[in-house]
């Protein structure tokens, strides 16, 4: 009997070690470390046993959200009526928009600054200082 209790305390220690990979990390900082790395190791193990799909965000059903039947933002807007709502103006008969300032809605056109004639320059510059000169 007194041989089964020798051998079970030197025995235990290695058990313990067994149970904890951790343990024969050189500081206290390293086995935190250790450990920490071994958790998100389980964590990440557990999770890839659920097989869940990703989907992309949107509806119902997997409907993208780029593609949602109605926008839920003024981004989700593809053509001139859906950005019409969004930005206060009166629909007209043949598609197009008016805004509340009396303009129509137009479709924007891009220029890179070395393509702007002088007029576009001077009011592009214009506008910039204006941004400028307002303080908030």
């Amino acid at each position: 009997m007194k041989y089964l209790y020798s051998i079970l305390l030197l025995l235990f220690p290695l058990y313990l070690n067994a149970q904890d990979p951790c343990a024969s990390a050189p500081t206290e900082t390293a086995k935190i470390l250790c450990r920490q790395i071994h958790k998100w190791d389980d964590g990440a193990r557990e999770a890839s046993k659920k097989k869940k799909i990703a989907l992309p965000p949107g509806l119902a059903k997997g409907m993208a959200a780029e593609f949602a039947p109605i926008a839920s933002n003024i981004y989700q807007c593809m053509d001139l009526p859906c950005l019409c709502s969004y930005l206060r103006g009166t629909a007209t008969g043949n598609g197009g928009c008016t805004l509340p300032n009396g303009q129509p809605l137009q479709k924007s056109v891009r220029k890179e600054y070395r393509m702007l004639t002088d007029d576009e320059r001077n009011r592009l510059h214009a506008a910039f200082r204006a941004l400028k000169n307002v303080s908030f």
